[in-house]
């Protein structure tokens, strides 16, 4: 690891974990950001797990992140030396606890608590596209689509991560 400490910030999606991987790597001089965000699969990708109640790709699932190419970055930055004596690399995702070979690597691991209706506050402001497979368009989600969305996928994959 070449002197690396890994530190991964996991939690419910809009948790606020890029917020805090930015605020440490704001601190922390020469500290590097993995965002699982970068890798998540193309939304046409036949690797998805779908939700066939809401016609919705289930972004909350492991298989919605190419994890090849996640741990291959990881690990080309870890082959380099630190650029700074604060060798901090902050990896940040909502799955990243879940995925065996990746949580076993941390030096640290924090993950951030939310109550639902916070979780359920901070996803209305966030603009996802929701993809309708019938007819291939894309639609803004409604107030009522976050709400499906939420007991079949948020919820789920937070309370999932509490149990382990």
């Amino acid at each position: 690891m070449k002197g690396w400490i890994l530190v991964g910030l996991s939690g419910v999606t809009c948790g606020g974990k890029t917020t805090l991987a930015a605020m440490l790597q704001k601190s922390v001089t020469g500290s590097i950001i993995l965002s699982q965000d970068e890798f998540f699969r193309e939304e046409y990708s036949d690797k998805h797990e779908m939700i066939p109640e809401l016609q919705h790709v289930n972004w909350e699932s492991l298989s919605s992140i190419d994890w090849n190419s996640f741990m291959s970055k990881l690990f080309e930055l870890m082959r380099h030396e630190p650029p700074t004596g604060n060798p901090l690399l902050i990896v940040e995702g909502h799955l990243i606890f879940n995925y065996f070979p990746l949580m076993q690597m941390f030096d640290k691991k924090y993950f951030i608590h939310n109550k639902q209706r916070r979780m359920l506050e901070r996803r209305r402001v966030k603009k996802y596209g929701l993809h309708d497979t019938m007819t291939g368009a894309r639609k803004t989600p409604k107030h009522g689509d976050t709400l499906n969305f939420m007991p079949h996928c948020v919820i789920l994959q937070y309370v999932d991560y509490l149990c382990h």
